[in-house]
Order: structure tokens, then C-alpha cells, then sequence
């Protein structure tokens, strides 16, 4: 139970960070001189999707290690 409340963190890896990095590597890799207002939204939502992953993670994973420890 311990080990699944821990690794229960990552699963925020796999739903937010990746796809946000990979959203995010898409869009980069265009080659277009100007970028139109689509172009930066969805960067923005793929940096915002990576920010929220992270959170999530280090909150899931912080508290699982605490909840463990006491």
C-alpha cells in the first residue's frame, strides 16, 4: 500500500507532463516565419499542462511520503 501511494505520484507524469511535452515539441517544431494567435495559445496550454502535472506530482508524491512516515 505504501509503494502504490508513492508511486501513485507518476501518474501525473504520464496524464499532464508528457503530453504537455510532447504538445509543446509539436508546436516548436513548425516552421513558420510568423507565429499566428493558435500557435502560442497551444504552447501556452502545453507549458500550463506541464506546470500542473509537476504540481500534482510533487504534492501526490510529498504527501504520500509524509502520510508513510508518520
Amino acid at each position: 500500500g505504501k509503494v502504490i501511494s508513492v508511486i501513485g505520484g507518476l501518474a501525473a507524469c504520464f496524464i499532464f507532463v508528457f503530453p504537455g511535452l510532447c504538445l509543446i515539441q509539436a508546436k516548436l517544431s513548425e516552421m513558420e516565419e510568423v507565429k499566428p494567435a493558435s500557435w502560442w495559445a497551444l504552447v501556452s496550454y502545453g507549458v500550463l499542462l506541464v506546470t500542473l502535472g509537476a504540481f500534482i506530482f510533487g504534492q501526490t508524491t510529498a504527501n504520500a511520503i509524509f502520510v508513510d512516515l508518520l
